[in-house]
């Protein structure tokens, strides 16, 4: 009984440690995309909603879509934001601005803030 009370906690703690190191590897990318990145404002084109019940209850993710044209090469970019589960149809209707981060020899390279 204690043996597989001791594997089940190893692999909590790895499925712990795990967590740790993606939320301490998301926390650099963002600090450095805004330190050594460029900052862009790209428009608003599409939001796209999901819902999912879960416990009877329905719980509703947001996705944003931006678009970006260089001034300077007169290419365009289109990002995505990751999912989010406030309201971006009322922070962020079509048409609005957003601030996107770009690394400045690759645009396709982004961190996409909200």
């Amino acid at each position: 009984m204690s043996q597989n009370l001791l594997i089940l906690l190893v692999l909590a703690g790895i499925v712990l440690l795990g967590f740790l190191i993606y939320i301490g590897i998301q926390v650099y990318r963002s600090r450095w995309y805004k330190t050594h990145g460029k900052e862009v404002i790209a428009t608003v084109v599409d939001i796209e909603e999901r819902e999912r019940v879960y416990n009877r209850r329905i719980y509703t993710k947001y996705k944003v879509y931006a678009h970006w044209k260089d001034p300077l090469t007169d290419l365009s970019y289109d990002y995505e934001s990751r999912w989010v589960y406030n309201l971006p149809r009322v922070l962020y209707p079509n048409k609005s601005k957003v601030n996107v981060y770009i690394q400045p020899n690759e645009p396709e390279k982004y961190f996409f803030e909200l």
